[in-house]
């Protein structure tokens, strides 16, 4: 997959720190050095429950061996290309028709990728692009303010079910539990319009999304997420996320579709 995937992955490649556009700003309450440098590996602050405080400005961490032949000068978040890179028998994980799929999109170079048709990334891949999220805690209520495309996410806190036949949605639906120091998240209601990688491995929306949320100290947070999908996989799929905060600096808006001039010139590598 050279021209479309490569083209998505080399927009995905910038994490655009909203540091650089807004006013400079220095965050109060974070411990410093002399310098003013933050301690990132200092320990977390708890909210008034005695939870780790998830609350921040995140990114994922770039991967040393995420380089790409084709796309220079660019180290790309661990999973962005190949979810089942970890994986030792990969093609035995997808189910015949989700396997017929995946052949699809791989021979037609990735053209439907729906980041590269300005439609949203979707909740099981936003973490594996190099755009940051901004996760906010309320009471009964965590919103995560991703700056890809400038879109939101809802986990719902308060108790209440998963809905039993939720919508089919981008961002699905998610509710979150603390089980002691790790925030549990489970996502229904996902539509399978949103693909797993830049390569196209699909799911269908039988999808269940479950997310565990650890903060390791002030400045890193590790997800670690397990897609169990009936309808495409033969068992589920955990892959491990890393994720650095970004102290002293914000989202901004970011649209895919602004001045976009892209789409009418894919086309698919011979």
């Amino acid at each position: 997959m050279r021209s479309t995937a490569f083209l998505v992955a080399f927009l995905l490649s910038f994490s655009t720190s909203a540091g650089a556009q807004w006013p400079v700003r220095v965050a109060a309450g974070l411990p410093r050095s002399a310098d003013g440098t933050v301690n990132l590996g200092a320990p977390a602050a708890r909210t008034s429950h005695g939870t780790p405080d998830l609350s921040g400005l995140w990114i994922p961490e770039p991967d040393p061996n995420g380089k790409r032949q084709g796309v220079e000068n660019a180290i790309f978040p661990r999973y962005l290309f190949d979810v089942t890179q970890d994986v030792k028998d990969a093609h035995g994980l997808l189910l015949p028709a989700a396997a017929e799929t995946y052949r699809k999109r791989v021979a037609t170079d990735g053209v439907d990728d729906p980041i590269a048709r300005c439609q949203p990334p979707g909740s099981p891949r936003i973490f594996s692009l190099s755009r940051p999220t901004k996760i906010i805690e309320t009471p009964g209520l965590v919103v995560m303010l991703h700056e890809h495309d400038t879109s939101f996410r809802q986990i719902f806190t308060d108790g209440r079910p998963l809905p039993e036949d939720p919508l089919p949605t981008w961002m699905g639906y998610s509710i979150g539990r603390w089980e002691h120091d790790v925030f549990v998240v489970t996502t229904s209601g996902l539509t399978d319009r949103s693909w797993l990688d830049v390569f196209g491995h699909p799911h269908t929306e039988a999808l269940v999304m479950t997310e565990r949320f650890r903060r390791i100290d002030l400045g890193h947070l590790e997800v670690e997420v397990t897609y169990t999908d009936p309808g495409a996989f033969t068992t589920p799929l955990t892959i491990t996320q890393h994720l650095r905060l970004l102290p002293d600096q914000e989202i901004i808006e970011s649209f895919c579709t602004d001045n976009e001039k892209d789409q009418s010139h894919y086309v698919i590598a011979k």
